[in-house]
């Protein structure tokens, strides 16, 4: 079945694009607290948004997201079928926990045919559920390769052959009647004597059949011990409470059907965990459009440029009017951004704005800017300033040191072809100790092919990099609503 995260790529590996700390940084939880209220599906949504994306995952969300954005109550159609699919499995797992609750009343003789019933009436329950969510997306313009695959995969099953002759088994293993009246029952048997999903249930005995009489083992293999033969049995009341027939028929065909059930509902809930997903997508969608917040579905190229940025957060928070918005560049060929300016003129709210942008692209999200074109790193870390960080710690000396200490474990959890947001760094030493460190830190990551922006009011660092080509130097000042100048 088409997996509706990832496609048919490569599943990434665990690997974080962002780690907590660095998600805390952002404030991205805060953000999106203010549009979606269930703190669970939110945990799992930054899961998934917080593992590395390759290029090819993040073109196929952004289609899946578009094309929920643009069919009105699709996602929720979708997700009520599939809920559905969960209260099926619960519903049978609890009739299965009845029957095997004590090993003293496990079901035997009618009590497993009773329970083969059960099972199969919550096999076909599924099976009709595949259908009913076929139905939906057949009837939905849907064009995202996601959405088109999930809907070509349950085509090619609820039209197949094996999937209408399942149905019209299942329906007649419903009933315990039909096996009194239904005289003789034939079973395919696959290699290895398990049971397929392949069973044949004639309506008849056929005029060539000799009349079964008892029990005959339901397969036979050759003595070349490659062919399996069909058993036959004759039906009747007596044939229920035999010890035979139930470990020979009915426990082999309940234990298939329940491995169909679960590979079934397997498929069913891992679409789901992608539908919650999506659903805070589509909630973080639908507030930028309600709030008439320009957003653009960033290109992936070789460098970043970005126009008329907008800081999330504080949308979030100020809706769109008081919002400054910025633009951010970054060529190929850079090595860093050093942002200059005075305290209070809007730096912090510069790099979280820039931060978030990358975070919000490797999830397969829209950004709120007018268009973008972004160089997505393979993760990016923020550390910001010890006074937002809350970082002295008893026994372990002043601010500064506890900086230092903290800077020191930060740059080793920095992995090479990450990008690297430093806020404020430094504050509390004297201005020429503390550019002199954060030079050497950055020339260090630099060295390790770690882009990096420092957002800091050290202006000593100017000179420093004054003549280095390779480091965009921007300075902001108070004005025009705090929007950056060169």
């Amino acid at each position: 079945m088409t997996d509706l995260l990832y496609g048919d790529f490569r599943v990434p590996e665990n690997k974080q694009f962002a780690d907590q700390s660095s998600l805390k940084s952002l404030q991205i939880a805060d953000t999106f607290s203010h549009f979606y209220s269930d703190f669970k599906k939110l945990d799992r949504f930054f899961y998934i948004a917080d593992l590395q994306s390759d290029r090819e995952v993040i073109a196929y969300r952004q289609q899946i997201i578009k094309d929920f954005s643009g069919i009105p109550e699709l996602l929720s159609k979708l997700s009520m079928l599939l809920n559905k699919a969960v209260e099926y499995n619960t519903s049978y797992t609890d009739v299965k926990r009845q029957y095997y609750s004590d090993i003293t009343r496990r079901p035997r003789g009618g009590g497993m045919i009773d329970f083969l019933s059960e099972t199969a009436w919550w096999l076909k329950k599924l099976l009709l559920l595949q259908k009913d969510v076929f139905d939906l997306l057949a009837s939905s313009p849907v064009g995202s390769d996601g959405l088109c695959g999930l809907r070509d995969d349950l085509s090619k099953t609820v039209k197949s052959a094996e999937y209408n002759e399942l149905l019209m088994i299942l329906t007649r293993l419903e009933s315990k009647t039909y096996f009194m009246t239904g005289g003789a029952l034939e079973i395919h048997l696959s290699d290895g004597a398990n049971m397929s999903a392949k069973y044949v249930l004639p309506d008849g005995k056929k005029p060539d059949d000799p009349e079964p009489s008892g029990i005959r083992r339901f397969f036979k293999r050759k003595k070349d011990n490659t062919d399996i033969s069909y058993g036959k049995v004759k039906i009747d009341a007596d044939l229920f409470e035999d010890p035979s027939f139930t470990s020979s028929f009915a426990r082999p065909m309940i234990d298939e059907l329940a491995r169909i059930i679960k590979s079934v509902y397997s498929e069913f809930s891992n679409d789901l965990y992608a539908l919650e997903f999506y659903d805070v997508a589509i909630s973080y969608v639908d507030y930028l459009t309600e709030h008439g917040i320009a957003f653009c579905y960033p290109r992936l190229g070789e460098e970043t440029e970005i126009s008329d940025l907008k800081d999330l957060y504080l949308l979030a928070a100020l809706r769109d009017e008081t919002v400054v918005p910025n633009d951010f560049c970054f060529k190929s060929e850079n090595d860093g951004i050093l942002i200059i300016g005075e305290n209070g003129s809007g730096k912090t709210v510069y790099l979280r704005s820039v931060a978030s942008s990358y975070l919000l692209t490797n999830a397969g999200l829209p950004i709120p800017a007018a268009s973008a074109v972004i160089d997505l790193p393979k993760g990016i870390f923020v550390m910001m300033a010890s006074s937002e960080r809350n970082l002295e710690r008893v026994g372990q000396g002043g601010r500064f040191e506890s900086e230092v200490s903290d800077l020191s474990q930060f740059v080793h959890n920095v992995s090479d072809g990450s990008f690297v947001f430093l806020n404020e760094v430094f504050q509390s030493t004297s201005y020429d100790e503390g550019a002199s460190a954060l030079y050497t830190v950055l020339k260090h990551f630099s060295k390790k092919r770690v882009k990096w922006m420092l957002v800091t009011h050290l202006e000593q660092m100017i000179a420093m990099f004054e003549g280095e080509d390779t480091v965009t130097i921007q300075k902001n000042a108070k004005k025009d609503g705090f929007r950056f100048t060169e």
